[in-house]
C-alpha cells in the first residue's frame, strides 16, 4: 500500500500546480521515459549478427559455452593449465564484429578476477602456449556502459588471445 498511497499524494501535489500547468508537468514525466526507451541501446546478438569477414568466424566450428561465450582453439598449448589465482600474461588482439581493432599487446592480469567476466569464462580452461578465439556477448563484455573510446554500448567483443605465462 505505501506505493500506491505516494502515487495519489503525487497526484493531490500534481493538482496544486493548476490545471495548465499540471497538465505539462504530467506530459513531461510522461515523455521524459518514453524518449529514454526509444533512445536505448539494442545489444548485438552473436547468433543474429554477420561478422566482418576478415575476421574469419564460423559460428558453427566454435564451441557456444553455457554463458553464451563462443570458444575456438588454434593451439591448444602444451603448459600449465591456468587455475584461480594464477597471474597471467597474455597476448591479445581485440575486434568488434565489424572488425574494427580496439585493443592489441601484452598485458598482465589476475584470472579470472582481473578481466570482464565474458574474457575470464573465455579462459577457462587454457593451456600455457594455448591460442584462442572467443565471442563474448555484450551482457559479458562492457554492456551498456563500455569505457570511453572505441567499443560502442552493446557490442559484441572479438579476442584472439595467446596464454604467454600462467604462474
Amino acid at each position: 500500500m505505501p506505493a500506491s498511497g505516494a502515487l495519489r499524494s503525487g497526484a493531490r501535489g500534481m493538482r496544486g500546480l493548476g490545471r495548465l500547468p499540471g497538465r505539462l508537468v504530467a506530459l513531461a514525466v510522461l515523455c521524459v521515459p518514453a524518449a529514454a526507451c526509444s533512445d536505448a541501446f539494442e545489444p548485438q546478438v552473436i547468433e543474429e549478427t554477420e561478422f566482418f569477414t576478415g575476421l574469419g568466424i564460423d559460428l558453427a566450428t566454435m564451441t557456444k559455452l553455457p554463458s553464451g561465450v563462443y570458444i575456438l582453439d588454434d593451439s591448444v598449448g602444451t603448459g600449465a593449465l591456468l587455475a584461480d589465482g594464477d597471474s597471467v600474461q597474455i597476448d591479445h588482439r581485440g575486434w568488434l564484429s565489424n572488425g574494427n581493432q580496439f585493443s592489441g599487446g601484452v598485458f598482465r592480469g589476475l584470472y579470472p578476477t582481473g578481466f570482464i567476466p565474458g574474457f575470464s569464462i573465455g579462459l577457462a580452461g587454457m593451456m600455457e602456449g594455448g591460442k584462442r578465439l572467443m565471442i563474448i556477448p555484450p551482457a559479458l563484455g562492457y554492456g551498456n556502459d563500455p569505457p570511453p573510446g572505441a567499443i560502442p554500448p552493446g557490442s559484441i567483443l572479438v579476442f584472439e588471445v595467446l596464454l604467454l605465462d600462467a604462474y
